[in-house]
């Protein structure tokens, strides 16, 4: 089950509000709010369509270039310790930081638009990448990895809220 929308190579979340009885979403991955919401599942989808065409529409009027979702870059601030730990292991296996980071963010998703708890997700896979057996868990031990994971989590979680 999904309750994400997409159009157009947009997507949006839908929440439910209880107190209005309709359904309500915005567009997800843009700096512009692009809101719209309905009674209905129908009027949800046709409203959701309709506020991404009208937003287009505004974007060219205004001369503006539309925000693109999810451009495929993410700027995040982890400790350097864990910086040099994931650098390490990207370095072992022959691939690039990036690449490491990606395949232990896309193995958090379970199925396409869905992420189980992201922030327990991806501390747990941080843990397996720095596993005590590891080199590179070397620069980042106990409660030094503990509380680098932390910190990693938190300033992930405050980026995505």
């Amino acid at each position: 089950m999904s309750n994400a929308l997409e159009y157009r190579g947009y997507t949006s979340t839908v929440e439910f509000s209880a107190e209005d009885r309709c359904f309500h979403g915005k567009i997800a991955g843009i700096r512009d709010l692009v809101a719209y919401d309905g009674t209905t599942v129908d009027e949800l989808e046709k409203n959701f369509r309709g506020a991404v065409d009208e937003y287009l529409a505004f974007c060219k009027e205004e001369g503006k270039t539309p925000d693109k979702p999810f451009k495929g870059s993410l700027n995040i601030r982890i400790p350097s310790k864990l910086h040099r730990a994931l650098a390490i292991r990207a370095e072992q296996q022959h691939k690039s930081l990036n690449s490491v980071i990606a395949e232990q963010l896309a193995s958090t998703i379970e199925t396409p638009g869905e992420i189980t708890n992201p922030v327990a997700a991806l501390m747990d896979q941080l843990k397996q990448t720095l596993a005590p057996s590891s080199k590179a868990n070397k620069t980042v031990r106990g409660a030094d990895r503990d509380k680098a994971l932390r910190k990693a989590a938190k300033a992930l979680s405050r980026k995505a809220g």
